[in-house]
C-alpha cells in the first residue's frame, strides 16, 4: 500500500523500516520518528497523525490534523485500538507517544518510538482494576511483550501517562534496568536511585 500522506513521508512512498529491514523491522509498516530535524513516517496508523500534529505545531499543525480526520486517518478500528482501550483512550495513548517521540532527549525519543510499534502491533493492555498496587507493568515473560496500564492513568492519574508508558518501554530496551532479578522488582520510593524511574520521569514531566 502506498503512504497515505505521500511523500510527505519520504521520497518512497513504498518504504519499509526505514530502508534498513536487516537491522529493523516493522510488521505493520506504522510508525514516525524524528531524523535530522524533519519527521519521517512510514504509511502512519492513526497515532501517527498525532505526532505530525506536534510536530507541525500551532494552526498549521491543527489544520493539517483537521485534513487528516476528513480523510478518516485518524479514525480508530478494532485493528488500531487494541487491547481493551476505548476510542479516548487510544487519543491520551497517542497524545503520550507523539510526546515521547518528539521529545528533545534522544533516549525518551527512542522509548517514543519503540513504544509506538509496540502499541501499533497490539501489544498494549488496559488493566482495569482498583488495585493500584502498579500502575503499569511490563510483560517480559509470557505472553512476551506486552505493557499493561491501570485505568486510572486515564482518569485520576492521567498526569502521570507519558510517564510510565515510557518507565515501561525501556524495561523492553533494557531488560536487567531497574531493580532486583532482571529488572522486575523496583525501589517505589525511588530511594535506590532507581535507573527507570528516573528515566521515566524525566521523558514524561520533561518536552
Amino acid at each position: 500500500m502506498e503512504d497515505p500522506i505521500g511523500l510527505a513521508g519520504g521520497l518512497n512512498a513504498y518504504g519499509y523500516a526505514g530502508g534498513d529491514p536487516v537491522n529493523s523491522s516493522d510488521p505493520f509498516g506504522l510508525w514516525c520518528e524524528e531524523r535530522a530535524n524533519s519527521l519521517y513516517c512510514e504509511n502512519p496508523g492513526p497515532q501517527d497523525f498525532f505526532t505530525i500534529r506536534s510536530y507541525l505545531g500551532g494552526e498549521a499543525g491543527q489544520s493539517a490534523f483537521r485534513t487528516f480526520q476528513a480523510a478518516g486517518w485518524t479514525k480508530w478500528t478494532p485493528e488500531t485500538c487494541k487491547g481493551g482501550f476505548d476510542e479516548d483512550q487510544c487519543n491520551a495513548l497517542a497524545e503520550s507517544l507523539a510526546a515521547l517521540t518528539l521529545h528533545s532527549d534522544e533516549k525518551c525519543r527512542s522509548l517514543g518510538v519503540s513504544a509506538t510499534k509496540r502499541f501499533q502491533a497490539g501489544r498494549f493492555r488496559l488493566k482495569s482494576d482498583k488495585d493500584v498496587t502498579y500502575l503499569g507493568y511490563a510483560q517480559k515473560f509470557w505472553p512476551w511483550g506486552q505493557i499493561r496500564l491501570n485505568d486510572r492513568l486515564f482518569n485520576d492519574l492521567s498526569g502521570q501517562l507519558t510517564e510510565l508508558v515510557a518507565h515501561e518501554a525501556r524495561h523492553f530496551q533494557n531488560p536487567f534496568a531497574g531493580a532486583g532479578p532482571l529488572g522486575i522488582l523496583h525501589d517505589t520510593n525511588r530511594g535506590f536511585g532507581d535507573s527507570v524511574y528516573k528515566l521515566g520521569e524525566h521523558c514524561g514531566r520533561t518536552s
